[in-house]
Order: C-alpha cells, then sequence, then structure tokens
C-alpha cells in the first residue's frame, strides 16, 4: 500500500472513528425504571424488571447501579436477549449492572430480571444511578417496596408472651374442689374403717 492509499485510509478510519463516538456520546434515553415499581418483596425469590426506552435512539446497553435500603438480599439476574454482553457485580446494599447491544435500533422494553428477596419485615427504596457519562437518560424511575419474610407469630408458641385462649385449666375451681373431695374421703375410710363395718349388712328402709 502506497503512502497516498494509507493515507486516505487513515482519514476514513478517523473519520469513522470520531463519527462513532460523537454519535456514542450523543446518545439520550427516554427512560430506564423498574417495574413493577410498588409491591412486596417477600422471602422466597421476587422478580422485579429493569426496562429502558431508548426513545429515538439505537440502544447500545447501559452500565447502573441500583442500590437498595432495608433488610433486602439480591439473589440473581437474568439478561434479556437485546443485551449482547451482561455482567452483575454484587455490593454491599447494591448492585451494579452493565449490559452491551448491538441491536442497532431503538428498543422499549425489558432488559434485565432481577430477583431479590426478604429477610425481616420493613420497606426498602430502590434507586437507580447512571454512571456510565456516554449516555444520558432522562428519567430513572426506581422504587419503594413493602419486605415480608413470610414469619407469623403463634399465640401457642413457647416463646410467645400471649398464653393459649382455651385450655384444661380453665376449669381450675371445679377440679380442685372435686379433687379435695376425693382426698377427704380417702383420709375418712383410713381413719375410720370400723364405722363402715358396724353398717355392713345393715338394710335402710326409707318411709314415705
Amino acid at each position: 500500500m502506497n503512502k497516498k492509499y494509507l493515507k486516505i485510509f487513515t482519514t476514513v478510519l478517523l473519520i469513522t472513528i470520531i463519527s462513532f463516538t460523537k454519535a456514542y456520546a450523543a446518545i439520550t434515553y427516554d427512560s430506564i425504571s423498574l417495574s413493577p415499581s410498588t409491591g412486596t418483596i417477600g422471602a422466597d425469590s421476587t422478580a422485579i424488571q429493569l426496562n429502558a426506552d431508548s426513545g429515538t435512539d439505537d440502544f447500545v446497553g447501559y452500565d447502573l447501579t441500583i442500590s437498595f435500603t432495608g433488610s433486602v438480599d439480591y439473589l440473581s439476574a437474568t439478561e434479556a436477549d437485546v443485551c449482547d454482553t451482561f455482567e452483575v457485580i454484587e455490593n454491599v446494599d447494591s448492585i451494579r449492572i452493565s449490559c452491551l447491544s448491538f441491536l442497532g435500533d431503538t428498543y422499549n422494553g425489558s432488559t434485565a430480571t432481577l430477583y431479590f428477596k426478604a429477610t425481616d419485615d420493613g420497606s426498602s427504596t430502590f434507586s437507580i444511578i447512571n454512571v456510565d457519562s456516554s449516555v444520558t437518560i432522562t428519567s430513572l424511575t426506581g422504587g419503594t417496596y413493602t419486605l415480608s419474610d413470610g414469619t407469623t407469630t403463634n399465640p401457642t408458641d413457647p416463646g410467645s408472651d400471649t398464653l393459649p385462649q382455651s385450655g384444661i385449666f380453665d376449669d381450675y375451681p371445679t377440679i380442685t374442689i372435686g379433687a379435695s373431695l376425693i382426698l377427704l374421703g380417702a383420709i375418712f375410710l383410713l381413719t375410720k374403717p370400723n364405722m363402715f363395718r358396724k353398717w355392713r349388712g345393715t338394710v335402710v328402709i326409707y318411709d314415705d
């Protein structure tokens, strides 16, 4: 390749690189959001969709941090087909999600399904932060969720402060009186055996 063609090739390559860089830097999405944005995260795996709307620009992916408060754990994630490469880095109370797409077109829909679980009752706020300066996102919508670990207090549990509502000792006075009469009768039999011998064989006649 002579110098003339080398110069042309280099010029075209530079123009292509600069054009691509400018186009990529000018990308603006309408929104990225969690769906649903409210609801309950339970003790088992609860799914939340991560949606993207690229508006009129091509969808090229994203680099996001999703933070969350409260007693909730991240479990896993499944990417949608629109993401050609996908990575999740788990941190304390947050995850960083990277998606790279060669779609070459606009996109409006789910990009990933995220799975979380609650470890205690309470509430949690999810926030989305864009960490990719080359892509502008007009609207970032997280969510607010109720956390339920699925445990309930049973009044009959040994650790409960509430006693059972019904039981054998509800009739405590009646049982006490009956037991006392039986005990007195036994003592009487043991201490006065001759009295019963005296009356043995005697017929008692009642006169109406």
